[in-house]
Formats: structure tokens, sequence, C-alpha cells
């Protein structure tokens, strides 16, 4: 083959390139975009490989429930969808986050699942779940406790 006909056909090789270029990345721009959740809910599976620490919190727990019942939407069950969350590369505001509520947001969100345990305990009606429990930094596994029950009275009621 001469010099010339080379010449002639490489805008035709380009474009055949160019074509099965195209054709072979359409597949791999599809799968990208069949990766954004297309509902708001993720799955806890999404959450663990970013969260594995405080994943590991929940086990042996009340709270491990909500990761081993098909029915709950396990991290999703107390934060909210996590889909914008994912989406938003981890961005902390786009989930919610118990330490930014306020009180009466908190008891609301865990009055959701623990409605028959709201404030029963001596008058406590008014703060926030979190003054006492901890669902990841507990010192106490059984109740969640924030701290050991006598310490954890103590910051509040001096005898």
């Amino acid at each position: 083959m001469s010099a010339h006909n080379r010449i002639a056909r490489a805008p035709g090789l380009i474009s055949l390139g160019l074509a099965i270029l195209f054709l072979g990345l359409s597949p791999v721009w599809a799968q990208k975009n069949r990766e954004q959740p297309s509902s708001p809910y993720v799955g806890s599976d999404v959450c663990q490989p970013c969260h594995d620490e405080i994943f590991a919190t929940l086990s042996g727990t009340a709270h491990q429930c909500l990761l081993d019942e098909a029915a709950r939407k396990g991290c999703e069950s107390c934060h909210g969808p996590g889909g914008a969350h994912v989406n938003g590369n981890g961005d902390a505001s786009k989930v919610f986050r118990f330490a930014d509520a306020s009180s009466a947001v908190v008891r609301e969100r865990c009055g959701q699942c623990h409605q028959n345990f709201m404030g029963q305990d001596a008058g406590h009606q008014k703060l926030s779940c979190l003054e006492c429990h901890s669902v990841h930094h507990y010192q106490q596994k059984q109740f969640l406790l924030n701290l050991g029950k006598d310490k954890l009275c103590q910051r509040c009621h001096q005898h």
C-alpha cells in the first residue's frame, strides 16, 4: 500500500476508532449512571465501607436489629436517607446528624422506635436522649449509657 493510500484511509480509520471507543465507553457511562441511587435510601452496606468503626459499635447492642431485620432501614432508620450524602461525596450536611440537632428533634427521632421509654426515668422528659445515651460512643453497652449509671446520675443529681 502506498503512502498516498494510507493517508487517504486515515480519516476513515480515525472515525472507526472513535466509534469503537464511544461504543466501548457507553456501557461504562451507563453503569456509572446506574450507580446513582434512584431511591433516597442506599442501605447500610453502602454506609459500612466509610463508617466501619461506627458500624461495628452496633454489634451486640439492641440497635443491631436495625441491621439484621430486612424491614428496617439500618443506619438510615436513625440518620434518614443516605442517597444525597453518598452522591455528595460524604457531605455530612446531607444526612441527619444527632450531634447537630436540638433536644426536641433528638427526642422525636428516638421516639419513633422508643416511644414507650421516653422520659420514664425520674422525670427526664425534657432532656435530650443524648444527655445519657449514645448509640455509637457509649461507655456501658447495656442501655448505651455515656457513663456508668452512678457517674451518669451524679452529673446532675448531687447527693
